[in-house]
């Protein structure tokens, strides 16, 4: 496995590197930093810790509250 996750993190490792970000709420700049934080589980607890809904779930998204039947 670190064969093949070695690359993608040598292009990733330059994000967790502190950036400034100016936006309209902080026109200064904010400093940000990325992560990469890997979830390995089976199927049901990979949805409950990322949040993710069942397949009979009501609500898929948790931001916001489309039903199954609103989304494309």
């Amino acid at each position: 496995i670190s064969n093949l996750l070695d690359p993608i993190m040598d292009e990733l490792a330059p994000a967790f590197q502190s950036h400034s970000v100016k936006t309209s709420k902080y026109p200064q700049g904010r400093n940000i930093r990325c992560a990469v934080i890997p979830v390995i589980a089976d199927s049901l607890a990979l949805n409950k810790a990322l949040g993710y809904g069942s397949h009979s779930c009501t609500y898929h998204c948790s931001f916001c509250l489309c039903t199954l039947n609103e989304l494309e």
